[in-house]
């Protein structure tokens, strides 16, 4: 089907654009109003059990207490982990990334620490499931250790290293509206040409099962009442 063709068929379907039209302007209009989401966010700091020769636990960081980290994390991350949190209470989106915190003086990820982020259509329920994410992580920790067979005073811990935090997400608006447009333009537009040719093939089944019948009786069906049937539609 040619470019004309397809604007000729739009043009007998005017209908279907207005409808389309209605409807995109209805799906664009939710698309820039939907229902606010909140994330809570949080980072933690694993570190290294304190010793006599370290009193500073943040001046030993070695990148195998990032490892550490990043397993605990990919364990919650896991169908395991993820069917653990849900009975835990854990609602919403969850997320736990570790942070590269290196500097000029500091290398890559030698001070282990993980975001953690959850996000749902409520403040308190971010941060209520923001909580027990973080209680189960220490949880998760503790039980990777002790199968380890680290002794208590051994073990790595967790502290907090910024606070939790709520925020709201932003909605880009302008992405928003373009996808309502595209979508809904072309969806419009099958649905003309389809529409078309629907009632182009009843028009063609209509015109067979008339023809055997003239036929028979020995008529013919006039011309133009063959050429008006398909303009009525």
């Amino acid at each position: 089907m040619s470019l004309r063709e397809i604007f000729a068929v739009l043009r007998r379907r005017w209908v279907v654009l207005v409808v389309g039209f209605m409807v995109t302007t209805l799906g664009g209009w939710l698309a820039i109003h939907p229902d606010p989401d909140y994330k809570a966010i949080t980072v933690i700091n694993l570190r290294a059990p304190r010793s006599e020769s370290s009193p500073n636990q943040f001046s030993d960081g070695r990148p195998s207490i990032a490892l550490t980290g990043v397993l605990v994390a990919n364990r919650l991350d896991s169908k395991s982990g993820i069917e653990q949190l849900r009975r835990d209470g854990v609602v919403g989106k969850y997320h736990l990334a570790p942070r590269n915190s290196g500097t000029n003086a500091t290398p890559a990820y030698s001070i282990a620490s993980i975001e953690i982020t959850v996000q749902t259509d409520d403040p308190d329920r971010s941060m209520r499931s923001l909580v027990l994410v973080l209680e189960r992580f220490r949880i998760e920790l503790d039980h990777m250790q002790a199968d380890w067979g680290v002794p208590d005073d051994g073990r790595i811990k967790t502290a907090i290293l910024a606070p939790p935090g709520i925020i709201a997400m932003p909605v880009v608006k302008t992405r928003a509206l373009l996808g309502a447009a595209l979508l809904g333009g072309c969806a419009t537009i099958l649905m003309a040409l389809w529409i078309e040719q629907y009632f182009g093939w009843r028009d063609r089944r209509r015109m067979a099962e008339l023809m055997p019948a003239s036929r028979a009786n020995g008529t013919k069906v006039p011309l133009a009442r063959a050429a008006a049937q398909p303009a009525a539609n």
